[in-house]
């Protein structure tokens, strides 16, 4: 036999995936396991459909979307035209209400669950457009990038937090997504040319209509462009950068000019209701509790929070930062993971600057301006999209150097787990923390509150969803109640609302510390809610 004849290797069975493969299979089984969990989300009983993982501020932007939908406005409440809610994604729900009409005129229940499946639409682009990011974000075999791109998209829809803010009724979902679709049209090299550029700066646009806090991440891209293109003059460099915030302001435009219309200013009332400048030590304990959070997105226990969360958190960030310091230095773990740096991953590098210096700003900008600091880790939402690429990019080249690959997808199975259960449990409507303002408050208010009365609250969000004539008094999405916030009382008497129910300390703010006084006394309580009647 000739030593040059070509040998012919038996190909596996098709019963059979190659050793290889198994690995990226397990992954692709993970994701649509996952995914068919989320999907059942949207079919499980009209019992549960309008709770968890629905939240009190998602029903804020459910009932503008609902009134959009039915011909009554942009309003939450059929009266008062508002601006307290983030415009992209609520029209988007106000289309499945629309759409849902169609089908079965007001039916709630119905519009709910074509909402939570364009909540899955959004996880599901989220997921993919990380994956790619991930795929291309280092050089490498083929096999070790095809194990990157299903081991992030795995990790995506396996991380509990991303759970929490994709099925809320809420934009946060879909702001992530605009995000990674920013950051993969960096990466592709499509804005190197000038109608490139216009694509980028109109997906930066409507970023900022899903969440308007994305005006720092145009800056960010327009400072980005600014040094990349300094070589070749400095008015080269701010045509660009202008032709890129000029295409973002005129996709968002629409939004900026319906806040001056509405009040003057291109503040919604959601913002104004809560900005307190103020150094307070305890926002920024919050601050780095809510990074810390984002950052590691597969850590998460909701209301079940406590040490030994922190401390896995802890650890797991800890090796991650130890990993990529040995990167640097070359140590045995760098050599794992270095290689040729090519121009697609430069690229990829200057998306993650561009979003990194966003997340240190809106980070800096809300510990001192926004006093809901519980909120942060919803603000603070995007670095997610950064751990999303960094995790899986460094797991998946270590493993392929050192033979870990099937306990890699070991691992991505057990990270699934949680978040798995979770949506079992949402079946019932359980889990972490599910809402007791719709159990309690809603409850509460329809045993013993006429059906046609006002009814005013702090939290309005969920109440306002399931009835009428519903008074906003935080400012959310009332503007006219923020003159009123040191009196409120006599706001409620001048607008003669005679009931009242929320948590004590609302009462306490709103009604005075003694509500007595003001005439206001107890008639029911429903779990930590309160009902009160005015004499």
């Amino acid at each position: 036999m000739a030593y040059n004849q070509p040998v012919t290797i038996p190909a596996h069975p098709a019963s059979v995936a190659p050793r290889s493969d198994l690995p990226v299979a397990i992954l692709k089984g993970v994701a649509a396991v996952l995914a068919a969990g989320f999907l059942a989300l949207a079919l499980r009983p009209a019992a549960t459909i309008f709770d968890m993982p629905l939240t009190e501020d998602g029903y804020y932007a459910l009932a503008v979307a609902r009134n959009v939908a039915r011909g009554n406005g942009v309003t939450i409440d059929g009266m008062h035209w508002t601006a307290g809610f983030q415009p992209l994604f609520t029209f988007l729900q106000a289309a499945m209400f629309w759409l849902a009409d169609r089908f079965s005129p007001g039916d709630d229940a119905l519009a709910i669950r074509f909402v939570l499946m364009l909540h899955l639409a959004a996880h599901a682009a989220g997921a993919a457009t990380v994956a790619l990011i991930a795929r291309d974000a280092w050089d490498g075999e083929a096999e070790e990038r095809r194990l990157r791109l299903w081991l992030a998209a795995a990790l995506w829809l396996a991380a509990p937090l991303l759970f929490n803010h994709s099925y809320n009724g809420l934009e946060t979902g879909s702001v992530m997504f605009f995000y990674a679709a920013c950051w993969r049209w960096i990466q592709t090299g499509r804005d190197e040319r000038t109608a490139g550029l216009v694509g980028l700066g109109a997906l930066a646009g409507l970023t900022v209509l899903a969440r308007i806090d994305a005006t720092f991440f145009v800056a960010a891209l327009c400072l980005r462009e600014l040094w990349r293109r300094r070589h070749r003059g400095a008015v080269a460099a701010a045509f660009r950068a202008a032709i890129l915030g000029a295409t973002a302001v005129v996709v968002s435009s629409p939004w900026w000019i319906y806040n001056f219309i509405l009040a003057g200013s291109p503040m919604p009332s959601s913002g104004t209701a809560q900005q307190v400048w103020a150094l307070d030590p305890d926002r920024l304990i919050e601050a780095g509790w809510a990074l810390g959070i984002v950052a590691m997105p597969w850590v998460f226990a909701g209301g079940h929070e406590g040490t030994w969360s922190w401390a896995l958190r802890a650890i797991l960030i800890g090796a991650g930062a130890v990993i990529l310091a040995m990167a640097a230095a070359g140590g045995a773990g760098g050599r794992a993971l270095r290689g040729p740096a090519g121009p697609r991953v430069r690229r990829t590098l200057g998306g993650a600057a561009a979003i990194t210096a966003t997340m240190a700003a809106l980070a800096a900008y809300y510990t001192l301006s926004f006093a809901a600091s519980w909120f942060y880790y919803r603000y603070f939402a995007p670095v997610a999209v950064l751990a999303g690429v960094a995790v899986p990019t460094v797991g998946a080249a270590l493993a392929s150097r050192f033979g870990l690959t099937r306990p890699l997808a070991g691992l991505a199975i057990a990270a699934a787990a949680p978040v798995l259960a979770l949506a079992i449990l949402a079946q019932r409507g359980g889990g972490f923390s599910g809402n007791a303002v719709f159990h309690e408050q809603v409850a509460l208010v329809r045993a013993n509150v006429p059906a046609d009365a006002r009814v005013a609250a702090g939290q309005t969000g969920t109440l306002g969803f399931f009835r009428d004539g519903v008074v906003n008094l935080d400012g959310k999405v009332n503007r006219d109640a923020l003159a009123w916030q040191a009196n409120m009382w006599d706001y409620l008497a001048r607008e003669n609302i005679v009931w009242f129910c929320d948590w004590p300390d609302y009462a306490e703010r709103y009604l005075g510390p003694d509500p007595a006084a003001h005439g206001w006394r107890v008639v029911a309580t429903r779990g930590d809610f309160r009902l009160y009647r005015r004499n």
